[in-house]
């Protein structure tokens, strides 16, 4: 059975300040409107497991006021207590814990949470603990290629459900098991594959409909599926050239040829028929003729001579940008940092390194999109230390984020960077943003349009032609710039670099040294 557990959400928000806020006036013309100061520290939502541990089911968060204070559910439901519930010290931050109790019902439960001072609800966040209910799956196997033999799975269960096929429908049916009340199990029925192996969903509905399991179906076949590129649509090949190894899983005999053989001789294989997993190695020569990305697309087709076969055939694509197009346009300049220094604008995707040298004093470092909302992923230099934060803010990067905060050597040479990259999913085309210190990995995050950092990557960048290289940027402006520096020491030696990034092959790179 699989584990029912589920985590909380992180309970760390941004400190919100309220603006004035007007009281009941008296007749007396002369009082003035009261203005309030509330502040706190978290999340919109929280989801908390039906047990487990007593900070399992809790949640904690801060709140400060300058006036008098009180939290409460808009339901007054019996199974949480908030601690504490009040507070009137204006200087104190208050730290929050609201604590759940266990959930024996098969329902969730949800409360509203208010936070308010004085007259003023300066915030409300919802609170939802799951219940018993689970629904869940076991012992599904592969159908045979001929589907005589029906395929049944276990379904596991304490409530009513239903089982549905939402994928493959055109082959794939249930024949016994639609529907059933706690365990229970789903037979499948498979019309005879002849062709490449395919694969269906069978998806399981809890007793208020609501989807809760997608079970996996796979029929035997023929079956050549090379590996995936990590951006999930070609494989980039370096202008210099060289190996380009992909692995391919199959279960039969297969060949690979060239869609254009004639126009595509600059890549060559070392080898071309094969018989089940292999390694296909392709020979890319190198690339420093022209401005442009050049393409490939490379056919894997199966070679079985078994009667009533139907031939399966799947493709790669390959690209590869030229030295030419990769060369980057570099400015130096020498200058002492004090106050705000921008590096320069229209930046594009890639790795960028800043160069610290020795220095006395602490440091904030921007690359800033001027978009709506404005963006800005950031670096800290104070106290030997380093720290992230980011605008929109991010729950997984800010200040303070376990796992985000590095010591660092102000008398050493030291080397931060950023990773800026598209990044597409069912969801749209977001930003992913990865921070290195001394090029060691600290943390990635991405906008995805499902949390609460959500920036479009077309404000980054415009658009992008098929193949691949970036056309146009934006209208908004986006720099990079060094803030608020202490006149404490000297910064020396800040270098900007921006890395060959393919398929990116056009646009302005900055490189400046900072004294």
């Amino acid at each position: 059975m699989k584990s029912d557990k589920l985590h909380k959400i992180a309970f760390l928000g941004l400190f919100t300040l309220l603006a004035a806020v007007p009281v009941l006036q008296s007749c007396d013309d002369d009082e003035k409107q009261k203005a309030v100061d509330l502040r706190y520290r978290v999340e919109d939502s929280y989801l908390l497991p039906a047990d487990g541990t007593t900070d399992e089911l809790s949640v904690t968060f801060q709140v400060k006021s300058t006036d008098p204070w009180e939290i409460f559910g808009e339901n007054k439901g019996d199974w949480y207590a908030i601690s504490p519930a009040t507070g009137d010290n204006p200087e104190k931050t208050y730290d929050v814990t609201i604590k759940c109790e266990e959930n024996t019902s098969l329902d969730d439960r949800t409360e509203v949470i208010n936070i308010k001072s004085d007259y003023w609800t300066g915030k409300k966040f919802t609170l939802t603990q799951k219940g018993t209910a689970y629904l869940e799956y076991e012992g599904v196997d592969m159908i045979e290629k001929n589907g005589n033999v029906p395929e049944v799975f276990s379904v596991l269960s304490n409530q009513k459900w239903t089982a549905k096929v939402t994928d493959g429908e055109e082959w794939l049916s249930i024949s016994q098991g639609a529907s059933g009340m706690e365990n229970g199990t789903v037979e499948l029925k498979a019309t005879p594959n002849t062709g490449a192996m395919r694969y269906g969903v069978v998806t399981l509905y809890d007793r208020n409909g609501d989807k809760q399991q997608e079970v996996n179906i796979t029929q035997d076949g023929v079956q050549i599926e090379p590996a995936q590129p990590e951006n999930g649509k070609w494989y980039e090949v370096e202008a210099v050239g060289g190996k380009l190894t992909i692995h391919v899983v199959a279960n039969s005999r297969w060949g690979v040829t060239k869609e254009i053989p004639s126009d595509e001789t600059w890549y060559e294989f070392e080898q071309t028929e094969f018989n089940g997993s292999a390694d296909l190695v392709i020979n890319v020569a190198e690339y420093s003729t022209s401005s442009s990305v050049r393409n490939g697309t490379i056919i894997l087709s199966s070679l079985s001579d078994e009667e009533g076969i139907e031939p399966v055939t799947t493709t790669i694509r390959i690209k590869q940008a030229s030295s030419e197009s990769s060369r980057t346009t570099v400015n130096e300049e020498n200058r002492e940092v004090s106050g705000d220094y921008y590096f320069g604008s229209q930046l594009m995707p890639g790795r960028y390194n800043i160069y610290i040298g020795p220095f006395n004093g602490n440091m904030n470092m921007f690359f800033m999109i001027n978009a709506t909302p404005w963006t800005e992923f950031r670096w800290h230099v104070a106290g030997g230390k380093s720290d992230l934060s980011t605008t929109p803010w991010s729950q997984k990067v800010f200040s303070g984020a376990a796992g985000t905060v590095k010591t660092l050597d102000t008398n050493a040479d030291n080397k931060l960077g950023w990773n800026i990259l598209q990044e597409e999913n069912e969801t749209g085309t977001w930003i992913r943003v990865e921070w290195y210190l001394n090029d060691e990995f600290i943390i990635s995050t991405i906008s995805d349009g499902t949390q609460d950092w959500k920036v479009p990557g077309n404000i980054l960048v415009e658009r992008w032609t098929d193949h691949g290289a970036l056309q146009r940027w934006h209208t908004a402006a986006t720099q990079m710039g060094i803030h608020r520096t202490a006149e404490v020491g000297r910064i020396a030696n800040v270098t900007l670099t921006k890395k060959k990034y393919l398929p990116v092959q056009t646009g302005r790179y900055f490189t400046t040294n900072v004294k």
